[in-house]
C-alpha cells in the first residue's frame, strides 16, 4: 500500500466511525475529502448516499450511487439503496427495477423485499405487494426463498 492509499484508508476509517456515531455532518466532509482524492472510492459514494438520503438530497445520492453500480453493478446493497433513493424520490417504478435487479442477485435480502412491497403497494399493485411482504416476513423470521 503506498501512502496515499493509506491515507485514504485512514480517512475512510474516520468517516466510517463518524458515520456509525450519527456525525453525518463531519462524516460527509471526509467522504467528499476521499471522494476528490480517490473518485472510485465505492465505499465512500455508498455511505455518501445514505447520508444525502437522509437528508432528503436524493437526486445527489442518485449520482453516487449511479456512479458506484458503473463499477460495480452487481453489488445487491447499492442496488437495494438505490431502490430505497429511488422511493425517497417516489420513483416508484424505477425503485422496482433496482429492487427486483438486487433480489435476483439476492432473493434472501429482506429489505428489497420490504421496500417492493411498499412500492408496489403504492402503485396498486396489491396482490404483488402482498407477495412481497410474505417473503420478507419469512425472511425476517430465519426463513429462505428457495
Amino acid at each position: 500500500m503506498n501512502d496515499k492509499e493509506d491515507l485514504i484508508e485512514k480517512l475512510l476509517d474516520k468517516a466510517d466511525i463518524l458515520f456509525y456515531q450519527n456525525k453525518y455532518g463531519e462524516a460527509e466532509v471526509l467522504y467528499k475529502e476521499i471522494l476528490q482524492q480517490s473518485p472510485d472510492n465505492i465505499d465512500a459514494m455508498y455511505k455518501l448516499s445514505s447520508i444525502l438520503d437522509n437528508k432528503e438530497k436524493y437526486e445527489e445520492g442518485e449520482k453516487y450511487l449511479k456512479k458506484a453500480l458503473s463499477l460495480n453493478s452487481n453489488d445487491k446493497y447499492i442496488l437495494c439503496s438505490l431502490g430505497l433513493n429511488y422511493y425517497g424520490q417516489k420513483r416508484y417504478e424505477d425503485s422496482i427495477k433496482a429492487l427486483k435487479k438486487c433480489l435476483k442477485i439476492d432473493k434472501n435480502m429482506a429489505e428489497a423485499w420490504h421496500i417492493l412491497g411498499i412500492d408496489l403497494k403504492l402503485i396498486g399493485r396489491v396482490k404483488e405487494a402482498i407477495d412481497a411482504a410474505k417473503n420478507y416476513l419469512k425472511i425476517k423470521k430465519g426463513g429462505y426463498i428457495d
